[in-house]
């Protein structure tokens, strides 16, 4: 896919419209600001490092498309990392807000792929879930190389989008008129669905935490796996009747997410506790570590 391939949408007013987050939102430049910060923090946050070091995940197209790029704020290296870490690139990355999101927004057929030039070397960004589409195992791979780390993340939270349907898998759901059309097709979707798939991640994950009861937790809700990237389908206000952008979409979301999160806990489903007591778990262990380091003087930084 080049750049002159046909995609969905334009590149332009996405990015126009971080940019305008990026205004409202800027404590460096006040009314200055024009969108294109490489961060959104104040000079004193900045030197005293005392904002959320954060990590980004975007696909690079080479030769294999196989390894994620991973766009840091802060400045990583591979000095002291174990035999067993896989080593991405390393350093941080320089890009803008705005075009950090276009780099991992660049879904195929969506939008098209970012091309940018760094450290002197072009590159062509696309949609980090091309290859990583739960990418726990990646932020666990970046923790474990960080310098100074403990033996175990405090917390890593995964949080899923719905789980693949496998009802038809690899085989036409109704072959209609042209069934070996429908069949290639149905192929064809198999293997983009098996190429995005969290699930085979969520496991490696559960076998390097030993489970989801301590560190490692997933919660992924049912039932939204069937929307697409772009669904944003339009509905109208009950009390005014006026239409509304993305209205019958947010409903839908709220539904499923409502549903997960009022199950009570089911040994067949869950291991350990309900999808609302694990999310109350995490929060309160981020809580507890977010004090306990800033009632010793300093600022949690980092976490993915």
């Amino acid at each position: 896919m080049n750049s002159r391939a046909f995609t969905r949408y334009k590149t332009l007013p996405l990015k126009e419209a971080v940019q305008c987050i990026v205004k409202q939102h800027c404590k460096r430049h006040g009314n200055n600001c024009d969108g294109n910060d490489l961060y959104a923090w104040t000079a004193d946050e900045l030197q005293g490092q005392k904002m959320c070091q954060s990590i980004c995940l975007s696909a690079v197209n080479n030769s294999r498309i196989s390894d994620p790029y991973l766009l840091r704020t802060y400045n990583h290296r591979y000095n002291v990392a174990p035999e067993w870490v896989h080593r991405h690139n390393e350093g941080p990355c320089y890009l803008s807000i705005p075009m950090t999101m276009l780099a991992t927004s660049a879904a195929p057929f969506y939008f098209k792929p970012l091309k940018v030039s760094i450290s002197g070397k072009t590159l062509l960004f696309k949609d980090g879930g091309i290859r990583k589409n739960k990418p726990s195992t990646t932020a666990y791979n970046e923790f474990s190389s960080l310098p100074g780390r403990a033996s175990e993340p405090g917390v890593l939270l995964s949080i899923g989008t719905g789980l693949r349907d496998e009802s038809h898998d690899g085989f036409a759901k109704n072959r209609g008129f042209f069934p070996r059309t429908a069949e290639k097709t149905a192929i064809v979707k198999n293997m983009v669905a098996k190429y995005t798939d969290s699930e085979s991640e969520h496991e490696a994950m559960l076998k390097v935490a030993r489970g989801n009861t301590g560190w490692y937790r997933r919660v992924n809700v049912p039932g939204l796996e069937n929307m697409e990237l772009d669904d944003w389908k339009s509905g109208y206000q009950k009390n005014t009747g006026k239409r509304v952008p993305g209205l019958r979409t947010i409903a839908t979301m709220e539904e499923c997410v409502t549903k997960y999160f009022s199950r009570e806990f089911n040994p067949s489903l869950d291991n350990s506790a309900s999808p609302k007591e694990v999310i109350e778990q995490v929060a309160e262990k981020l809580v507890r570590t977010r004090r306990y380091w800033m009632e010793r003087g300093r600022h949690v930084s980092g976490g993915f």
